[in-house]
């Protein structure tokens, strides 16, 4: 009596869909895993609220102020933040209150807000630990009266 020989494709085709079947599960696994929430908190009243943004940044530019922003490495993580401020007749502006605020833009929870001194001549000065090096995004907000400045850069701190 002969045997009949069997086919191995039927295994072959299920051993390929299984092997896509637990990749794509793993790869499901670690995207939800790795989600650090990098989502503004309430992004629907804020996309509301646009025209005011718009509003605001119309006012900023009529103001004409300018700012050079200068960051540096004190010690290990420690960062000496300095803006020199100007209004449109480049005329140094004193008297204001300004706050930098280090966003990481890679990881929630490492944000970190400083208020910068008014050292003189324009000058507004602070220091700040940041818990890591790389890449972040600063937000410098600044205050004088009903006038206000936003604007955000990017830097890049270097252990």
């Amino acid at each position: 009596m002969k045997q009949s020989k069997k086919s191995p494709w039927p295994f072959i085709i299920t051993a390929f869909f299984s092997v896509i079947l637990i990749v794509n599960i793993y790869l499901v696994y670690a995207a939800a895993k790795s989600y650090d929430g990098l989502v503004f908190a309430n992004y629907y009243e804020r996309g509301l609220k646009y025209n005011d943004v718009i509003q605001q940044e119309k006012r900023q530019r009529e103001l004409g102020w300018n700012l050079d922003l200068s960051v540096g490495l004190s010690e290990k993580n420690k960062v000496l933040a300095r803006i020199f401020l100007t209004d449109k007749n480049e005329l140094p502006i004193d008297s204001a209150t300004a706050k930098l605020e280090f966003i990481r833009p890679t990881s929630a929870g490492k944000d970190t807000v400083i208020e910068l001194d008014n050292t003189g001549k324009g000058v507004y000065a602070g220091e700040v630990i940041l818990p890591s090096s790389g890449n972040w995004d600063v937000k410098i907000m600044i205050a004088k009266g009903e006038d206000r400045f936003e604007e955000t850069k990017r830097i890049r701190i270097d252990e």
